[in-house]
């Protein structure tokens, strides 16, 4: 897993604003910290789809995060968000939504 510090840092400082749990949930609590990503791969909204299917050939990744300017995560892209149909649909969604835009100007 990557992350150094820095990552732990964040980690223990996010475990400070959770709320404290109920005794009897203390047996349940898991720590997945070990085995868990702290700087995964993310990429902006505005992202150029070549760039986003490069990451994914290259990496072999089956999710890939997006972040805003912020670093809060804002959706999640998967391998099958990329297949060909799955693509065709969404830009037939994205220009429905904006052809009413266009009508304004």
């Amino acid at each position: 897993t990557a992350g150094g510090g820095g990552g732990e840092q964040r980690a223990r400082q996010r475990d400070e604003r959770l709320p404290p749990l109920a005794a009897a949930d203390q047996d349940e609590l898991i720590d997945l910290r070990g085995v868990m990503e702290l700087s995964p791969m993310s990429v902006l909204p505005a992202t150029p789809l070549e760039r986003v299917h490069r990451h994914f050939r290259s990496m072999g990744l089956r999710h890939l995060f997006v972040t805003d300017k912020r670093n809060q995560l804002v959706g999640v892209i998967t391998r099958k968000d990329l297949l060909p149909q799955v693509l065709e649909e969404a830009a037939e969604d994205a220009h429905a939504r904006l052809a009413p835009c266009r009508d304004r100007w």
